[in-house]
């Protein structure tokens, strides 16, 4: 079988971190439902660049800003593609200051790398998303003029997707504003009159055509009233509903404590809730995305969301939108601020990275149901996917969150044996040290990525425990789970 002769390295992973001494041991089991909790798009994990220019009121981004970030960075480039298929959205606060420079004689002034994007720059990020074989997804500015919504002039983006069309440049999406839901200083009718406007540009531009962009919106923090009366308001053409989850502050000097708690997790479904439930009533037909999302909002905390300690809420969060029938999950940010994926000043990986990474080879698209058998605040937390590498197989995603407790897994109703076990570990919660079954992950010198070879299990006598205050993914290749069997 395939999985056969690619993994190494049992003994050594065994003998360096299956004991951690002075830990207790809880057994626990995980049952399978016989239905499916929902299927996401292959471009699930995808990511952000926003708008932050240099010297600006928000930590962490120095050039990082997409009119100031280097675009054409070989490892950037490698990298990004690397966590294809995905969707690049390119949004945020500045993107309603932005001025289209398309060489019109009715433009705005502006400040080159602060709120000018001259088309020399699209051209630019037009090759990078081709080149990293990315899905561009572009928020436009629903402020032109410091207009506001309701009384919004198209004419400048008019302008710059009639010079689009007129290239013939692939965007795959296009939003209009950013959480202009806050404070209620926008009536949501009022946003979707200009979502009406601008689907009737877009079907003018891209009329008969195939590859006419998807209109996406409102782009509004968690607050279901104003969805509701926006998408009563869109719901005829509006293709994607997408929102914005942060369920910590970056300033909060609790962070790191938070994100090991059950309790502040569970965030992620309270706040969306209500948000699948207006999609559901008021769009049926939408699909729903968390547009922007982080663990925490101002930029992020240095060494917390863009260190190990970040994973345990990325994969959490991951998971629990997976079985909230979100289709995409946009992760803030690919580079800048203090949550980027990749280091700003050198692209090297942080921890979440390696995440998504993992979850992009090891997770399927089909979103299973489980069980367990300690239900109530548990620190271990679990969700499976079908396998995105073996028909009938499973993956499961372990997180574990407790401090001095290994858990023992068993799988119930499902052969555990072969499996294949990824475990995320690191010598400090705050460092950017990721190990994969005691290997440090990094570059090669090649700047490649490493082979991430799991660690291939065939004795049933060899139990799967997930030690303290690790994450990990665990492949069953033979469950033969019929909802898999496709």
């Amino acid at each position: 079988m395939l999985f056969l002769f690619v993994f190494f390295a049992i003994v050594s992973f065994r003998d360096s971190v299956a004991v951690s001494f002075g830990a207790n041991e809880k057994s626990i089991k995980i049952s399978l439902k016989d239905d499916l909790a929902g299927e996401v798009d292959p471009e699930y994990v995808s990511f952000n660049f926003d708008w932050w220019p240099r010297n600006s009121s928000q930590k962490g981004w120095g050039n990082a800003g997409i009119l100031n970030l280097d675009i054409t960075n070989p490892r950037l480039v490698y990298l990004a593609k690397q966590l294809s298929p995905a969707h690049l959205r390119i949004g945020g606060t500045l993107g309603d200051t932005i001025v289209y420079k398309v060489n019109s004689t009715n433009e705005l002034p502006c400040e080159p790398g602060i709120s000018c994007l001259n088309m020399t720059r699209w051209n630019q990020i037009i090759n990078f998303t081709e080149t990293a074989n990315l899905q561009l997804v572009f928020g436009l500015n629903e402020r032109y003029g410091k207009g506001t919504p309701g009384t919004w002039d198209p004419s400048n983006t008019q302008a710059f997707l009639e010079y689009i069309v007129k290239q013939g440049d692939k965007v795959w999406g296009f939003e209009l504003g950013n959480e202009l839901n806050i404070r209620h200083l926008y009536p949501p009718q009022a946003c979707a009159k200009d979502f009406a406007t601008l689907s009737g540009i877009i079907n003018n531009l891209w009329s008969g055509n195939n590859s006419r962009p998807k209109l996406i919106g409102p782009d509004e923090t968690p607050d279901a009233t104003f969805l509701a009366a926006f998408l009563q308001g869109t719901n005829k053409f509006l293709d994607i509903v997408t929102w914005h989850l942060y369920i910590g502050y970056g300033l909060d000097p609790n962070l790191s404590n938070d994100l090991l708690d059950p309790t502040f997790l569970d965030r992620s479904h309270d706040f969306a809730k209500p948000i699948v439930e207006a999609v559901k009533k008021y769009s049926p037909k939408s699909h729903l995305w968390v547009g922007e999302t982080a663990a925490a909002y101002h930029s992020g905390q240095n060494h917390t969301t863009n260190a190990f300690l970040s994973g345990f809420w990325y994969l959490d969060q991951l998971g629990t939108l997976a079985k909230m029938e979100h289709k995409v999950f946009c992760r803030q940010t690919l580079v800048g601020g203090s949550y980027e994926l990749l280091d700003k000043e050198n692209f090297e990986p942080n921890p979440d990275y390696w995440s998504a990474l993992l979850w992009k080879q090891l997770m399927g698209t089909r979103v299973l149901s489980t069980t367990s058998t300690d239900e109530t605040k548990s620190h271990l937390r679990h969700y499976a996917h079908c396998s995105s590498k073996y028909r009938g197989g499973i993956t499961l995603v372990l997180i574990n969150l407790a401090k001095d407790t290994a858990f023992k897994v068993e799988l119930t109703h499902i052969t555990m044996i072969p499996r294949v076990e990824y475990h995320l570990t690191s010598d400090d919660l705050h460092s950017q040290n990721m190990y994969l079954n005691g290997n440090q992950l990094q570059l090669t010198v090649n700047d490649q990525l490493p082979p991430l070879h799991g660690l291939v299990v065939t004795k049933s006598n060899q139990p799967l425990v997930m030690q303290p205050l690790s994450y990990g993914f665990i492949e069953f290749p033979k469950a033969n789970f019929h909802l898999c069997n496709r």
